[in-house]
């Protein structure tokens, strides 16, 4: 069984630890006294794959990933995490299932590194 765990994205950094989801929404504690929630409607959930790429590090939707001289973005659509704008050099996919046993590398975000997806 996979660990369910969220970060989420507030438009200038990442939160993984500082917040908790309730009903779909995030709800920011990092800053304030315990117990004092506050709703961050406009901060962007991303899910864990429950996956991890060749260097141990955790795959998020979101994410920005590289392998077979290839890229794309991880996201979540018809019920399974899928790797979107998928690019190689002969033909272009435009979603790739991937699982563990995937030669994948995090090279970067949708948020900070929009520029890799070019």
């Amino acid at each position: 069984m996979r660990e369910i765990k969220f970060r989420s994205w507030d438009g200038e950094k990442y939160h993984y630890d500082d917040f908790m989801i309730r009903n779909g929404h995030a709800y920011y504690f990092g800053e304030f006294s315990m117990g004092e929630l506050h709703l961050m409607d406009d901060w962007e959930l991303e899910q864990y794959t429950g996956l991890k790429d060749k260097n141990g590090v955790e795959i998020y939707e979101g994410d920005i990933l590289e392998g077979f001289s290839q890229k794309g973005t991880v996201i979540f659509t018809s019920g399974c995490f899928n790797i979107a704008q998928f690019y190689c050099s002969s033909f272009d996919y435009p979603t790739m299932s991937f699982s563990e046993n995937l030669d994948f590398t995090i090279i970067g975000n949708i948020h900070e590194n929009k520029e890799l997806l070019k």
